[in-house]
């Protein structure tokens, strides 16, 4: 299952709107979610593990997925995700905005899979968001 998100509050209603379809498969998914990780060059990756480690018997018992941090440099970020997306290499979740991961362009380019016809099965995140956003979220 492969799909682009516009945004981490889309992640987060994506995950939502999974759990309902995935709960009843016989594997457990995994979401791969890209993610730019440290400000500086002196970030590490080490605790990457643990946190999926604890964070994967939730995932599965609330939405029947695990996820897969795919851990990137922010100072890379923009540039690997265009490599990413160009390339057709499959993801389920990343970061995304006008100033990395550029919103805009990916959108242009058809590079993320419109959620519009699951909204309304999550009213809690419509809710969450507010209304003057969801047009500039299409």
């Amino acid at each position: 299952m492969t799909m682009r998100i516009t945004s981490i509050t889309a992640a987060v209603g994506a995950f939502m709107l999974m759990g309902t379809a995935l709960a009843s498969a016989q594997d457990v998914p995994t979401l791969r979610m890209m993610l730019p990780f440290g400000a500086t060059g002196t970030w590490t990756t080490d605790g990457v593990a643990k946190v999926m480690a604890e964070v994967n018997p939730i995932l599965e018992e609330k939405i029947g997925a695990h996820l897969d941090i795919v851990p990137i440099p922010s100072a890379d970020y923009n540039q690997r995700m265009t490599l990413v997306m160009s390339a057709r290499e499959p993801f389920d979740i990343s970061m995304t905005a006008p100033w990395t991961n550029n919103v805009y362009r990916n959108v242009a380019q058809g590079n993320y899979m419109a959620l519009d016809e699951y909204l309304d099965d999550v009213p809690e995140l419509q809710q969450a968001v507010s209304p003057n956003s969801w047009p500039s979220a299409r």
